[in-house]
C-alpha cells in the first residue's frame, strides 16, 4: 500500500471510529460474498483480495465495544445453494477472530443471495433493537432467489433493521434489482470499483445504522437523465456547525442533520472539468424530511472537416483553455461526431488525415459550448498534390523522399518511390506553400546521389510533377597479389576534399573480388589497402565516372 494510500485509510479509520462509538451500539453485520466472482479481478487486483484489504482495516478500528456479525456464502462448496455460514455471530466482540476469518476466505460457490440476506435478517429480527446489515457482492443471485422480495418481507414483518449494499463490478442492468433491495431496507446502495471508493462505500454505510435517527435529508445527482457519482460536501450556517462529507454512488444519498441551514456544494466524482453546483441556505426542519436533487446540464458541439470542400477524415481533439488538456477525442471519418460536453468554452484540433505541410493541423479556438445548446465547428482543408519520380538513363531508381518546410529541419512528409512503376512517381497530398524537396538515391553512392529541389511551390488543387534523372556509372576493383585474389578496403573519396563517400571490401575470394560501385558522375579519388598490411603498402588512383559507363581497375600488390 501507497504512503499516500495508507494515510488515506488512517484518515477515515479515525472518522469511523469517532462516528461508531458517538451513534450507538447496535450490532454491524456484515454478509460476504464469497463465491466465484470474487475470483475475478477490479482495477488490477482480485475483489476478494480488494475487499480484504478494506474490511480488515474497518473491522480492526471499530471500537471493542461494538459487536460485529460475519455470515459469508459460496466459499466451501462449488455448486450449492445452502452454502451460508455464520463465522461470527452477530454479538460477537472478538475482531481478531472477524479478521482471522476474512483471510480464510477462497471464492469458489454460488451466490444465494437472497437465501443469505434471508438468514441475516431472521436472526436481526431476534436483536433488540435491530441491526445493520451490509451485504458485500460481484454478482448477482444464481440460486433463484430474490433478495428485493426477501427485504420488503422481512420489512412488513416489523424487523428492525437498515440494508445497504456494495456492489464490486456490477453491470449496470444487474443493479436495479439490488438497488430495489435497499430502498425497502431504508439503506442505499453503492458502486465502489477502487480501495478508496470501497472503503468510502463501508465507511458511509456503518455510520448510517439503524439507531441513527430517521435519515432527514437525501440527495442525489444526474446528467443527461442518469444517476452520477458526486461528492457532497455538507456545511452548517451560524449555530449549525456540523460538516459532513458524503458521495451519492451513482445512488440517492441520505443523512440526518440536525435542524438548521446549510450550504451543500455537489461535484461530480472525479471530473475537474465541471463545475459543482451550490445549494445555499437549505433548511433542515425540526420534523420532516428534504429532498433535493441537481442536475449538471450539457451542451453539445459537433465537428466536421472536409477536403478541397468534401467530406475528409480527421482527428479531433478538445481542449480545456484553462488546464491545456485534453477532454474528448474522435475522427470525423468524412462525417460529423457529435460530442456531449459541459458548458464552457474550448479549442477544438483538427489533424486532417493523410494530408501533409504545415497547415495539415489546426486549431479553432474559443469554441463556446452553452448548456442545452448546439454548437458546430468545420475546417475546410487545402492542399495541391506533388508528383515525384526518380529515374536514370538505365530506368527507374528507387530513392527516398525528404519534404521539408524551407528554413526548418523536420521534414513534413516523407517516402521513398523504389523502381517500380507502380510507387514511382510516388504522390502527396500537402497544404499550399513553398517547399524543399531532398532526393537520396538508394543504389548510388558520391557527389550528387542526394540532391535537393529548393523552391517547389504546391497551390491548392493543383498537381505538380517532378522528376529528377540521376546519371551514374560503374566502378569495379578488383585486387589480387600473387598469391590470387586478395583481401583490401576500397575508399571511394571526393577528388578535391578527399572526403570518403563509399567504402567496401573486395575479400579473398572471387565472389567479391572485383568490388562494384555504382557512383554518379564526376572525378573521384581511390585507396586500396591490403588487410592486415602496413599503411604504407596503400595505393591511389583516380577515376572519371561518365554516365552509363563502367571503369574497371585492377590492382596488384
Amino acid at each position: 500500500m501507497s504512503f499516500r494510500t495508507t494515510l488515506l485509510f488512517l484518515t477515515l479509520l479515525i472518522s469511523v471510529s469517532h462516528e461508531l462509538y458517538t451513534q450507538g451500539s447496535s450490532p454491524l453485520i456484515f454478509i460476504y460474498d464469497a463465491s466465484k466472482s470474487m475470483s475475478e479481478e477490479l482495477n488490477g487486483q482480485t475483489k476478494v483480495n480488494l475487499v480484504n484489504e478494506v474490511l480488515t482495516n474497518v473491522v480492526s478500528a471499530i471500537p471493542e465495544d461494538r459487536s460485529l456479525g460475519l455470515l459469508a456464502y459460496g466459499h466451501r462448496k462449488t455448486k450449492d445453494c445452502e452454502d451460508i455460514e455464520w463465522l461470527a455471530s452477530p454479538d460477537s466482540m472478538n475482531k481478531d477472530e472477524i479478521v482471522t476469518a476474512l483471510r480464510s476466505l477462497s471464492p469458489r460457490g454460488n451466490a444465494p443471495l437472497g437465501r443469505a440476506v434471508a438468514n441475516a435478517l431472521k436472526v436481526v429480527n431476534e436483536i433488540e433493537g435491530g441491526a445493520t446489515v451490509i451485504l458485500i457482492t460481484a454478482g448477482i443471485e444464481t440460486c433463484g432467489g430474490n433478495i428485493c422480495e426477501v427485504v420488503k418481507d422481512q420489512g412488513y414483518k416489523g424487523a428492525k433493521f437498515k440494508f445497504h449494499i456494495i456492489g464490486l463490478g456490477i453491470e449496470k442492468m444487474n443493479i436495479d434489482a439490488l438497488r430495489c433491495s435497499t430502498i425497502f431496507g431504508k439503506g442505499q446502495y453503492f458502486e465502489a470499483g477502487t480501495t478508496t471508493s470501497l472503503y468510502q462505500a463501508v465507511n458511509q454505510a456503518i455510520n448510517a445504522t439503524v439507531d441513527q435517527p430517521d435519515r432527514n435529508f437525501s440527495i442525489y445527482a444526474q446528467k443527461n437523465g442518469e444517476l452520477i457519482d458526486a461528492d457532497v460536501n455538507i456545511t452548517g450556517m451560524g449555530d449549525t456547525t456540523e460538516s459532513i462529507t458524503l458521495r451519492t454512488f451513482r445512488d440517492t444519498a441520505k443523512v440526518y442533520l440536525t435542524p438548521g441551514s446549510y450550504n451543500i456544494d455537489i461535484k461530480p466524482f472525479d471530473d475537474t472539468h465541471v463545475e459543482s453546483i451550490v445549494l445555499q441556505n437549505v433548511s433542515i426542519p425540526e420534523e420532516g424530511k428534504v429532498e433535493r436533487s441537481v442536475s449538471f446540464g450539457s451542451g453539445k458541439l459537433s465537428v466536421s472537416s472536409t477536403l478541397n470542400d468534401l467530406p475528409w477524415d480527421a482527428e479531433i481533439s478538445i481542449i480545456d483553455i484553462q488546464d491545456k488538456s485534453k477532454v474528448a477525442s474522435g475522427r470525423t471519418f468524412g462525417k460529423t461526431p457529435v460530442f456531449e460536453m459541459e458548458p464552457g468554452t474550448y479549442h477544438v484540433q483538427l489533424e486532417a488525415m493523410r494530408i501533409k505541410g504545415e497547415r495539415s493541423k489546426v486549431l479553432i479556438e474559443n469554441v463556446i459550448v452553452g448548456e442545452g445548446d448546439s454548437s458546430h465547428v468545420t475546417h475546410n482543408f487545402t492542399t495541391g498534390k506533388l508528383s515525384i519520380g526518380t529515374s536514370s538513363p538505365q530506368g527507374l531508381i528507387d530513392a527516398t523522399i525528404k519534404i521539408l518546410v524551407p528554413g526548418k529541419d523536420n521534414s513534413v512528409a516523407s517516402g521513398r518511390t523504389y523502381s517500380s512503376p507502380a510507387s514511382n512517381p510516388t504522390e502527396f497530398l500537402l497544404t499550399p506553400g513553398e517547399y524543399d524537396i531532398i532526393l537520396e538515391a538508394l543504389p548510388l553512392s558520391g557527389k550528387d546521389a542526394e540532391v535537393v529541389l529548393s523552391g517547389i511551390e504546391v497551390v491548392a488543387n493543383k498537381k505538380i510533377e517532378k522528376v529528377h534523372n540521376f546519371e551514374f556509372g560503374r566502378l569495379s576493383v578488383k585486387v589480387s597479389n600473387s598469391y590470387g585474389p586478395s583481401d583490401a578496403l576500397v575508399k571511394v573519396m571526393d577528388k578535391s576534399s578527399e572526403t570518403v563517400l563509399a567504402s567496401g571490401r573486395t575479400n579473398a575470394t572471387e565472389s567479391g573480388n572485383p568490388r562494384d560501385f555504382l557512383l554518379t558522375t564526376g572525378q573521384y579519388l581511390i585507396e586500396v589497402s591490403e588487410t592486415g598490411k602496413d599503411e604504407s603498402s596503400k595505393k591511389t588512383f583516380t577515376v572519371e565516372i561518365i554516365s552509363g559507363e563502367e571503369v574497371v581497375r585492377e590492382i596488384t600488390f
